[in-house]
């Protein structure tokens, strides 16, 4: 009997230190569409032994875009680590935590859009590179698309024509070229 209660207080530790201790959040992004897949890993306490996972996958305002407009076709997601932390870990940063920020922001998905929909096929692809770059996605941040988007492809092309060479040097700027 002493033994019975010995072991079930330790697996009640263990379990309770896991609860507290172990969970392991983090968000990855697909490089394909910037689908956002957020994970929660219960731990072993202080270790990276996974006893439990759950996940759930979010769509954001540029995925939506992609997919609706057929910019990126059915596909098996690819998930690159953005950030995450716990169970002893404070901030982990991975290879896509700027991405993060771009794809979630309606006015980058605007932007794809309008660049779709004018057939300005050949800037699009050069934003989407360059949006699913750790060291480059801040430019695409940061284009300044005209409030209330663009209205007709002559604006937009006005537009590209200010914003490509400076969209081009900082990108080559960041890549050291």
């Amino acid at each position: 009997m002493r033994w019975f209660v010995i072991s079930a207080v330790a697996i009640a530790a263990f379990a309770a230190s896991v609860v507290l201790f172990g969970p392991f959040r983090y968000s990855a992004v697909c490089n394909r569409c910037g689908a956002i897949q957020r994970t929660t890993e219960w731990q072993i306490p202080r270790t990276s032994i996974r006893l439990i996972s759950r996940s759930s996958i979010q769509q954001t305002p540029v995925s939506l875009c992609l997919t609706t407009n057929r910019i990126v076709t059915s596909h098996d997601h690819q998930w690159i680590f953005a950030q995450g932390g716990g169970n002893g870990v404070r901030c982990a940063l991975g290879g896509a935590h700027r991405v993060r920020s771009t794809v979630e922001s309606s006015e980058v998905a605007q932007l794809l859009e309008a660049l779709d929909r004018h057939g300005e096929h050949g800037f699009r692809d050069k934003v989407l590179t360059n949006l699913f770059d750790d060291s480059s996605t801040i430019f695409v941040h940061s284009l300044s698309v005209p409030t209330g988007g663009f209205t007709n492809a002559s604006q937009l092309r006005a537009w590209i024509s200010e914003e490509a060479q400076y969209f081009d040097e900082m990108v080559s700027a960041s890549k050291g070229r």
